[in-house]
């Protein structure tokens, strides 16, 4: 078999700690990452940030996992410039790749006279690092030599000249074949752990500073109305009254749009008219006249229709936008406190059917109402197959539609 050379460099690595080495590397463009080894990385004695990449070889064989990373720039030796930055893996071990020794380099005509990037390829020097394609591109210049078949090339880099390709035929003991592909993704006992805590008895999270602060809100503020509905007052981040820009122009404006689309919608435009009719039959919105004072600045939220075909109950849903940001480039959302997350994953829910016998599902038609005051303007004036409400929704109460047991 022929004897093969791989491309390889001396380089500087620089740290973010001011400190500098020398090392040899190897120049891959087949790996997706650049790797560095254990030894090379406890001697940078630079920051790690954690990760978990999984690396496999040739016929997708799981050769291990790089558990850390590093931030590091690359120099040619013994220069400043150019800089290559590169997000090295830590890996125990980079290869143990040495090639025979092979003639001069200088006994092939075509590479005489090159100012190579490592002087003696065929070395058997230890290589910490291998830069992949997500530097090798980079280092590349145009000049590039190549011999007759079977010969080595040269390809001019900013580390110098690199040397790869085959040497010639010759018989060798050794059969081994260095491969490297890398992809990002969790290995199998990453995944049957978390299928086992998911089989666990849930235990309590801690919560955040914001989160209590909700938690303690909802517990003080809370009521239950005489339809078994729970209401809650909305918790901002700062005390009231909030800096929030206008909001009325652009919810005009959002609802001029809005309004063409159900124009040219037939079917869509009674949906919708259909489920306004309702939402106010059901006392979740109220009229407000124009000249009617409030005691904060009125926030008017733009809202749109969505179709679900698959839906047993409603087909259409219409959403109110609570992150239109207004004038000042800021939204209701922006202003409210995010309490901790209440749903369950849906992995942990359907682990638990196997322990009943029956399982039931349902489909809600409602888990979230708003008590909405619709402001009277011009607009809502004229008529409309929708009554051309403008229904920018003025927030006094946010009431979660949960029914009672």
């Amino acid at each position: 078999m022929p004897t093969v050379l791989l491309a390889t460099a001396w380089v500087d690595i620089h740290t973010s700690e001011g400190r500098c080495f020398k090392v040899r590397a190897l120049l891959d463009q087949g790996s997706n990452f650049s790797f560095i080894s254990e030894a090379l990385s406890q001697t940078l004695r630079t920051k790690r940030q954690r990760t978990d990449l999984q690396i496999k070889g040739f016929g997708e064989k799981y050769a291990g996992s790089a558990r850390s990373r590093v931030s590091l720039n690359l120099t040619p030796c013994e220069k400043l410039n150019p800089v290559f930055p590169v997000t090295a893996y830590v890996f125990p071990r980079i290869t143990s790749y040495a090639t025979s020794r092979i003639r001069p380099i200088e006994s092939w005509p075509h590479l005489q006279g090159l100012s190579l990037a490592y002087p003696d390829p065929s070395s058997r020097h230890q290589i910490h690092m291998l830069i992949g394609a997500d530097v090798y591109g980079s280092l590349l210049l145009r000049d590039l030599r190549q011999g007759p078949y079977g010969a080595p090339t040269a390809q001019s880099t900013s580390f110098g000249w690199i040397i790869s390709g085959p040497t010639g035929s010759k018989e060798t003991t050794s059969q081994e074949v260095t491969v490297l592909n890398c992809v990002s993704a969790l290995d199998v006992d990453s995944l049957l752990q978390k299928f086992w805590e998911d089989k666990e008895i849930p235990t309590p999270t801690s919560l955040t500073e914001e989160e209590e602060k909700c938690e303690s809100h909802f517990a003080q503020t809370h009521s239950r109305d005489p339809d078994g509905r729970y209401v809650v007052r909305l918790l901002f981040k700062n005390a009231l009254p909030i800096d929030i820009g206008e909001s009325l122009s652009i919810a005009r404006t959002l609802y001029g749009r809005l309004e063409n689309k159900l124009n040219s919608k037939s079917d869509l435009c009674s949906l919708y008219r259909d489920f306004l009719t309702e939402y106010e039959a059901l006392g979740h919105m109220t009229r407000v006249g124009e000249s009617e004072p409030t005691e904060n600045i009125p926030i008017y939220i733009p809202h749109y229709p969505v179709i679900r075909e698959d839906s047993c109950t409603t087909k259409l849903r219409v959403v109110f936008n609570a992150s239109c940001k207004t004038r000042n480039g800021t939204s209701l959302n922006d202003h409210l406190l995010i309490g901790p997350k209440l749903q369950q994953d849906l992995p942990a829910v359907l682990l638990r059917w196997r322990a009943w016998r029956l399982v039931y599902t349902a489909d809600i038609a409602r888990c979230f109402d708003k008590y909405a005051y619709i402001r009277e303007t011009s607009i809502t004036k004229e008529s409309c197959d929708v009554r051309r409400m403008t229904l920018r929704l003025l927030i006094f109460a946010f009431l979660q539609g949960l029914s009672g047991k």
